[in-house]
């Protein structure tokens, strides 16, 4: 097969005989969070304001290679790591929806405007003197945004202990994304940064609560 490499430096470069093609692809998302609750109304017809502190940690790795056979064969590395921090308030609501002694029924729904301190490195191999290797490194600190709702079931077990269960939808924008970051590598200044990405995440979850 055949292979074309653009890069930021040159024109675009056509690699004969490529095979063995790999790529691999990580990314993690950590959050921690800390909130002020307000509770109005009574019963099981209630609304909880919320306000409060979180904390997202998002990290991607994008790694590939490939090998060209020719005259001069030879193996091309490219690695992407990227890091993203963000810090900030947001505020949001509970509402119920029904329940009663035993469970309940709700909605969430929770946004903010956060502080994003992303860095990014890219590497490329040498490619046995048919192209040259470099790295690249690029940091910045910008406003993203954080929204996130869903729903939540939850039953009371005993007294001080429900088990709860929630589908929740996530959306971050403003954010270093691996996949992006290969188009704005410059080889002669060996920088490069792009900050603008947005992930949605959703998906079910299932705990615990101790009531007090």
């Amino acid at each position: 097969g055949e292979m074309c490499i653009r890069d930021s430096m040159a024109t675009p470069v056509a690699y004969a005989g490529v095979r063995d093609v790999g790529v691999h692809f990580d990314s993690a998302l950590r959050n921690v969070e800390g909130n002020f609750r307000y509770r109005y109304g009574g019963g099981w017809n209630w609304l909880t304001f919320v306000a409060g502190f979180r904390y997202l940690n998002l990290n991607e790795s994008l790694a590939g290679s490939f090998r060209a056979s020719g005259s001069s064969p030879f193996t091309q590395r490219t690695a992407v790591n990227v890091s993203n921090n963000l810090y900030g308030f947001q505020i949001g609501a509970d509402k119920s929806l029904c329940g009663n002694r035993s469970y309940s029924l709700e909605i969430f729904g929770r946004a903010g405007i956060y502080r994003n301190n992303s860095d990014v490195s890219t590497s490329v191999s040498p490619a046995g003197g048919v192209a040259p290797g470099f790295a690249s490194f690029g940091s910045d600190s910008k406003s993203a945004f954080v929204g996130e709702a869903g729903l939540k079931g939850s039953y009371q077990v005993l007294d001080c202990l429900r088990v709860f269960g929630r589908y929740s939808v996530l959306a971050v924008d403003g954010v270093a994304l691996a996949n992006e970051q290969l188009a704005v590598s410059n080889i002669l200044t060996r920088s490069g940064h792009s900050g603008t990405g947005d992930v949605f995440y959703h998906g079910a979850t299932a705990g615990v609560e101790v009531v007090y």
